[in-house]
């Protein structure tokens, strides 16, 4: 696994910074840590789901949260969360790829949105790609 996250404190909402050697794993540890905030494992069926996506936005942290954006409506509608993607082009502005995941009997936390605000992918200085994400909660 190519990438680190970890929940940063907020007064109402959630905050998450990613971490990741590449941005395929910046995108994939994005998506498993929006599933960790959603579900515990322990309440996933075996009932699994795949959906490909294809999102476009104007730059790379408006696609981060438009992709984020567009699974979360994705787990809304079938009642599942994903947590798997496969990345088949990741561009600037674009992403195509198959995300996989699981019904759920409940879950740990609603996420409303994912917002624009305070949200940003960049690449540090040494080299890793860097996402800050604030979900609405």
């Amino acid at each position: 696994m190519g990438y680190h996250y970890e929940i940063l404190e907020h007064k109402a909402d959630i905050k998450f910074k990613i971490t990741a050697d590449n941005l395929n794993d910046l995108f994939e540890g994005a998506l498993q840590g929006m599933a960790d905030i959603l579900v515990l494992k322990e309440d996933l069926t075996e009932e699994k789901i795949e959906k490909n996506i294809k999102v476009s936005s104007l730059d790379l942290s408006s696609l981060l949260v438009d992709f984020l954006s567009e699974i979360l409506t994705f787990s809304d509608i079938e009642d599942c969360v994903f947590n798997e993607v496969k990345i088949n082009d990741l561009k600037n502005n674009k992403i195509e790829a198959k995300i996989s995941g699981f019904k759920f009997k409940k879950l740990k936390e609603e996420i409303k949105a994912v917002t624009y605000h305070q949200s940003r992918v960049e690449q540090n200085k040494d080299g890793q790609w860097e996402a800050v994400v604030l979900f609405d909660i």
